[in-house]
């Protein structure tokens, strides 16, 4: 497998090549010359040897697809083989694939962002309220920490929220347009959670709210009632509410939009946050469904794209991981630079579960699995 990177000097010629996890393995870079080439040989300590030819071509860069054959394990040696010269057009659509499936990633990870801040601040309010059950002393300064921790981990959630959506716009916007039919779908999907859901108008302004006006949660209540008294003793239910004043966000902030001020100045008891959680985690889990539908479309051409490319180096070397390798060399010829750039292939797998051949990689280094493509 071929997991780390590291750089080092050729006769002066710095370069960066990518080595094999045994610490004297050797890498062999083959058939990546030139018409102006230079021979390299260098030991790099006990990380083992490096053995190839570097092309000097004066203020050039050189994009190739590239296939890293399975190390010999006789000798240790990992061999990079060139198979074709990419063009500048290849190169761009490449590159462009590439940007568009680390986008869906992105906005995948900041989905899971907020999922995460949400589980960590309705794990605080269910902590909370154990204790309190099993002992229900509350001093004043626990209650203090209570109420800083509670608004510490939901600005987390309220800025992952927003972040989320706000990155998702400006992704779609970029990628499809500000016309087009997809954007707009996700535009129809906010707008219809704003309209209708009022945990989650709500979460949208109070973030606004918290940035620049005070704390979202100002009181926190602990109650214990009694639910029944038999001959073991009473038993209790334990409740918990993290409230705002009404009043007082009407008064301290103006930006609650016409819809939001109209539910505020109807409400004739404080507002529990806790209450609010399920509905608006089920409008975002909503809007999340809409914005990966559209750019699962958008992106699965991309990944055949990839797929492509993947597919000149397989049928030149069957059992070899295909990668992009970039090979440029300095104006006046005195040093060249080698890195290697792997495929997508957790992104394409999940864009194309029916391509068996990306499923012979395995995800933590992108190596090939040599034994289940026998």
């Amino acid at each position: 497998m071929i997991r780390s990177s590291s750089e080092g000097d050729v006769r002066g010629l710095p370069f960066t090549v990518t080595r094999s996890a045994r610490s004297r393995s050797t890498i062999q870079l083959n058939s990546l010359t030139t018409n102006n080439e230079q021979s390299a040989t260098t030991g790099l300590g006990d990380n083992g040897w490096i053995h190839g030819i570097l092309p000097i071509v004066s203020g050039h860069m050189d994009e190739r697809l590239l296939a890293i054959e399975p190390e010999d394990p006789r000798t240790g040696i990992i061999t990079i083989a060139g198979v074709q010269t990419l063009t500048d057009s290849e190169t761009a659509a490449i590159a462009k694939a590439r940007s568009s499936l680390n986008q869906l990633v992105a906005t995948e990870r900041l989905f899971n962002i907020y999922n995460e801040n949400m589980r960590i601040f309705r794990g605080l309010a269910q902590n909370t309220l154990g204790q309190f059950a099993a002992n229900q002393k509350m001093s004043g300064t626990r209650m203090n920490r209570i109420i800083t921790m509670a608004n510490c981990y939901l600005l987390n959630v309220l800025t992952s929220f927003r972040t989320y959506l706000d990155h998702s716009e400006t992704m779609l916007k970029r990628a499809l347009g500000a016309h087009s039919a997809e954007y707009l779908q996700f535009k129809a999907a906010t707008s219809h959670e704003y309209d209708a859901r009022f945990a989650y108008r709500f979460f949208y302004r109070l973030r606004n709210y918290s940035q620049h006006c005070g704390m979202p949660i100002s009181h926190i209540q602990l109650e214990s009632h009694v639910v029944s008294d038999g001959p073991d003793g009473a038993k209790t239910a334990e409740t918990m509410q993290m409230y705002l004043s009404p009043k007082t966000l009407l008064t301290d902030f103006d930006g609650w939009g016409a819809l939001l001020q109209k539910d505020l100045n109807s409400k004739s008891r404080n507002v529990n946050v806790l209450s609010l959680l399920k509905d608006c985690e089920r409008a975002m889990l909503r809007i999340h469904r809409t914005q990966r539908r559209i750019m699962t479309a958008f992106c699965r051409p991309e990944a055949r794209l990839l797929r492509s490319f993947m597919e000149r180096v397989r049928k030149a070397r069957p059992m070899a991981v295909p990668c992009v390798g970039t090979i440029s060399g300095s104006r006046d010829r005195s040093s060249a630079r080698f890195s290697l750039q792997w495929f997508p292939v957790p992104e394409m797998r999940a864009l194309l579960p029916n391509d068996r051949y990306l499923h012979l990689f395995v995800d933590e280094s992108n190596g090939f699995d040599t034994e289940s493509s026998k």
